[in-house]
């Protein structure tokens, strides 16, 4: 499938021994921020994607919004309306507040 006319946002959250981060790219910009190492994987891509989707909101609308991420568990907990994981519980937050402001966001 193709999205030409999306702003691609990639999430990862690597773990490399010891360290614990969560990146998020979005037009070939990397940022990378350092966690907790006792911050799970699932923790780590909630912050990536959260991260990335704050940073867009200062974009101007209308715009579309993709966001890539190969950690499904993450992806699926957003869609559970009903989660009470206060990370997701900020995501639904701020899609409903992109949203309102025509900023269409796919996950």
């Amino acid at each position: 499938m193709s999205y030409p006319t999306h702003v691609l946002c990639f999430t990862d959250s690597p773990k490399s021994g010891q360290k614990a981060e969560y990146v998020f790219s979005i037009q070939g910009v990397t940022s990378n921020y350092r966690i907790k190492n006792s911050t799970s994987i699932f923790t780590a891509e909630l912050l990536a994607i959260f991260s990335c989707l704050s940073r867009l909101s200062f974009l101007s609308p209308p715009l579309k919004i993709l966001v890539l991420s190969d950690f499904s568990s993450a992806l699926h907990a957003i869609q559970e309306l009903s989660s009470s994981n206060p990370i997701v519980q900020r995501i639904h937050i701020l899609l409903h507040s992109l949203s309102s402001v025509s900023i269409l966001v796919t996950l």
